[in-house]
Order: structure tokens, then C-alpha cells, then sequence
């Protein structure tokens, strides 16, 4: 039973990855969208993660999203 879990998490991350990869691609031609790291942030995933996925470092990840913090901070 586990094993089918396994394969499921592994497809699902697949999947996940193909469409970051697309949001990735799409980002570069609307300058104004919301960066994908902020996106997966928002539901969870770690840091280490999202550098998994998008193929970034994972320190450049945390950086980007500690400025977005510090970003929205400063707008409320």
C-alpha cells in the first residue's frame, strides 16, 4: 500500500514540476506576474523545495522570498 503512495507522490511531484517549469517560461514575458517561489510558498512547500522544483538555489529562493516578506510588510 505504501508503495502505491509512493508512486502517486512521485507523479504528482512530476506533474508539479512540469508546470512550474511552464510557469517558469511564461514569467519571463509578464514582467508584473507574481514569481513562482511565492506561489509554492503559499502552500507550503520548503524552501529547499521550491529550489528542487524551479532549479534554483535554495538560498536564492529563501532570499527572494525573505524580500517579499519585507516587501509586503512595508506596504501594510
Amino acid at each position: 500500500m505504501a508503495e502505491g503512495k509512493d508512486e502517486t507522490a512521485k507523479l504528482l511531484r512530476a506533474l508539479l514540476a512540469l508546470a512550474v517549469d511552464e510557469r517558469e517560461e511564461r514569467i519571463v514575458r509578464q514582467p508584473g506576474a507574481q514569481k513562482t517561489e511565492l506561489i509554492l510558498d503559499a502552500v507550503g512547500l520548503e524552501s529547499s523545495e521550491i529550489a528542487s522544483l524551479t532549479g534554483k538555489q535554495a538560498g536564492s529562493v529563501r532570499m527572494t522570498l525573505s524580500r517579499a516578506r519585507k516587501g509586503a510588510a512595508k506596504k501594510e
